[in-house]
């Protein structure tokens, strides 16, 4: 396995990672999380859970919030990978 993808099973720096990406993503957006939430279909309360790394997505809200920031899921996980990369670096 790619360590990277194994690097993906320590839930902690996946989370830490992937938050600061959404809000990133959804604020470059326009979005709020109110505007993401009724966009996505994901509770408002969740996704600010995701931006504080407290929890972390299921593939199928992974998905649907890529599709709303108009991403292709993939690019999604590249630009989470190179945070927990950089967050690595630090």
């Amino acid at each position: 396995m790619p360590k990277a993808i194994a690097d993906l099973s320590r839930g902690g720096i996946a989370a830490a990672a992937f938050g600061p990406v959404l809000r990133r993503l959804r604020n470059e957006a326009s979005h709020t999380q109110t505007t993401l939430s009724v966009a996505s279909g994901v509770d408002r309360t969740f996704i600010s859970q995701l931006e504080r790394g407290i929890r972390q997505p299921s593939l199928a809200v992974f998905i649907d919030l890529a599709r709303t920031l108009e991403l292709d899921p993939a690019r999604l996980m590249t630009l989470t990978l190179r945070e927990m990369r950089d967050r690595r670096r630090s």
